[in-house]
């Protein structure tokens, strides 16, 4: 067994974990403030080089109010769950 968090970079850890579980079925949803984490970033690059579709939550707009943007992620969760 390998632990990634520990063996491997922090910036490539969801990206690994989606190379190794996520199949062109499923939905790589990211939900992250900047967008721009490098762990994001590169998930999104091997859901891309597997044809696994993706979906980012709205990310910073000029004012970049964390609380704000955290509610509405919050309230996306809330409602893909109500949907589940």
């Amino acid at each position: 067994m390998t632990m990634i968090a520990n063996d491997y970079p922090a910036d490539t850890v969801f990206g690994m974990q989606i190379g190794k579980y996520a199949t062109p079925e499923d939905l790589l949803v990211t939900i992250s403030c900047s967008g721009t984490s490098p762990n994001i970033v590169n998930a999104l690059s091997v859901a891309k080089m597997l044809g696994i579709p993706s979906y980012s939550f709205e990310t910073f707009s000029k004012d970049r109010d964390y609380e704000k943007l955290e509610d509405k992620h919050l309230q996306l969760c809330h409602k893909i769950k109500h949907l589940l």
